[in-house]
């Protein structure tokens, strides 16, 4: 029996990097062993070489690739002008596929991502059933959080919230796209509650952004020496991923405890977020990685005692299933997706309350953590089986796999 068509339209894919583009590229692959699939996604920065070389390595007989370039230089990718690059781009996707597949038997075209509620693009005009998602954003930034920024992060995420407000509420596009949608998919449990609540008679589900794969899981071990406790955390030197929580919990830390702290990533306030440490006290116990392959970031983080997310707002972060994979407890804010997959089983949610309670609140994790080997393990024990059941890939892929089979049904 011929396997159903599916188009999936992702703005960003990518076989060897993280985030959205890496979320794209696992669940294209897990996909292709159901159905044939149609990717509609742009060429940008050698995506489709690194594609194409992947795809000669691991060929997907049921997948076919069509690049459309988003063509503009790179100072115009900034809010709010990227945006409207975006949505040039989607009208361009819809066209083609309009094109493309006129004559075919589609069964479904699935919107992929972006993940933020934005950008549904404009699928959802065409003659076939529009499945959406995962997607989320719908909720604000707890203003609690915003202490750990500086003034420019806090004023840029007290405007975040602001438009947030208005565009969840008024943008038409959104409006459109969930009434005319087939099904959709919420990443988190609050977009999950906020779509129930406002979009009536269609299928909604909760599917993780992404999930763990067997391809996450480094060969490395843990720690052969637990008197130095690893502290693994990866992301983007920007306001939202809140390096300074972290760093100002360890500069409470008592000064017997023996830890490294394992950065790695890059950005713009890196050199600000160090000069931080060498204030605190805290420099000589951090090693700064800067962006390095993925496989020694795998490796990076399967030698960590924890990983720590100090996200301000994530939906599911790719790291944090990484870690998970690599059996290493994790520990973050009580905010956005994470407080969906953290539990006190495999790791330890902060409570978001005053900023000292917080600090307070994650030196204690920490140091408990270093003082009872025995807990850690256990953690780290659950932590593997969770990986491999609920948040693995193929189970993120069958609740896709649902919502397909039941928008087919019901339309």
């Amino acid at each position: 029996m011929p396997k159903r068509e599916i188009i999936i339209e992702a703005f960003v894919v990518d076989p060897v990097k993280g985030s959205e583009a890496g979320m794209a590229w696992q669940y294209i692959v897990a996909l292709s062993a159901r159905f044939t699939l149609h990717v509609v996604t742009q060429s940008y920065d050698g995506n489709d070489l690194r594609i194409a070389a992947c795809l000669l390595q691991h060929p997907l007989p049921n997948v076919s690739f069509y690049f459309i370039p988003l063509a503009a230089v790179g100072w115009l990718h900034r809010f709010p002008i990227n945006y409207a690059l975006y949505n040039v781009w989607h009208m361009q996707s819809a066209r083609f596929i309009s094109r493309q597949f006129k004559h075919s038997g589609i069964a479904i075209i699935h919107k992929l991502n972006t993940t933020g509620y934005r950008i549904p693009g404009f699928c959802y005009w065409l003659p076939y059933r529009f499945v959406w998602g995962p997607i989320d954003g719908f909720t604000n930034v707890d203003r609690r959080l915003l202490v750990f920024l500086n003034q420019k992060g806090r004023l840029a995420y007290y405007g975040y919230n602001f438009i947030n407000t208005i565009e969840r509420t008024l943008s038409p596009n959104v409006r459109l796209a969930c009434s005319k949608s087939a099904g959709l998919l919420a990443a988190t449990y609050d977009s999950y509650q906020y779509l129930k609540k406002r979009v009536k008679n269609k299928p909604i589900a909760y599917v993780l952004e992404t999930g763990v794969s067997d391809s996450i899981i480094s060969s490395e071990t843990p720690p052969k020496d637990p008197a130095v406790f690893q502290i693994g955390w990866v992301g983007q030197c920007i306001h939202r991923k809140n390096l300074p929580f972290l760093l100002r919990a360890l500069a409470q830390l008592p000064s017997h405890m023996r830890y490294q702290l394992q950065v790695v990533g890059d950005g713009p306030l890196l050199h600000d977020w160090q000069k931080l440490a060498i204030k605190l006290g805290i420099a000589p116990f951090i090693e700064w990685h800067g962006w390095v392959e993925r496989a020694q970031a795998l490796a990076i983080l399967a030698r960590s005692s924890v990983f720590v997310q100090t996200s301000i707002r994530e939906i599911n972060s790719t790291v944090v299933f990484e870690a998970m994979a690599n059996g290493v407890p994790v520990v973050c804010l009580k905010t956005s997706g994470m407080k969906d997959i953290i539990s006190e089983d495999i790791g330890h949610l902060v409570a978001i309350t005053d900023p000292q309670t917080m600090i307070d609140d994650l030196q204690d994790t920490l140091l408990t953590y270093y003082q009872d080997p025995s807990l850690l393990a256990e953690k780290r024990e659950r932590i593997r089986v969770v990986a491999q059941t609920t948040y693995h890939l193929e189970t993120q892929t069958h609740l896709i796999t649902e919502m397909y089979e039941s928008c087919l049904q019901s339309c």
